[in-house]
């Protein structure tokens, strides 16, 4: 069996989405085939078009943008705790093993994650 080509389904996918922007399931198909690239922002953007687009009907796609969601979050977290480290920072937020499972409702965190800043030394 061959392994899928994700690229190719990417690009099957804008093909048909230049066709019809609306094009729900593309949106899935294509959102799928970015996250098994991780290509995760690009995913999240096209299963959150499709929740949209759906009127927030599709069970599959709205979990699919958590999924993702987490995925990123993990990954900029990762980043924004590597660069503590880097720093020399002693914030118990970033520091502490308890944080370690990345508890997303402390502020600070949360803030960074989700405004997308790119990891700087603010800490030290």
């Amino acid at each position: 069996m061959t392994p899928p080509k994700y690229e190719l389904v990417v690009q099957d996918c804008d093909e048909a989405l230049r066709a019809d922007a609306n094009y729900v399931k593309a949106l899935n198909r294509r959102a799928n085939a970015l996250e098994a690239l991780s290509r995760n922002e690009e995913a999240l953007r096209d299963f959150t078009a499709a929740t949209i687009l759906d009127k927030f009907q599709n069970e599959t796609a709205a979990q699919a943008v958590e999924r993702v969601l987490k995925k990123i979050a993990v990954d900029k977290a990762a980043a924004v705790l590597a660069v503590s480290t880097w720093c020399g920072t002693t914030d118990p937020l970033l520091t502490e093993p308890r944080h370690a499972n990345l508890d997303f409702h402390h502020s600070r965190l949360f803030l960074l994650i989700s405004l997308h800043f790119d990891p700087v030394c603010i800490f030290a």
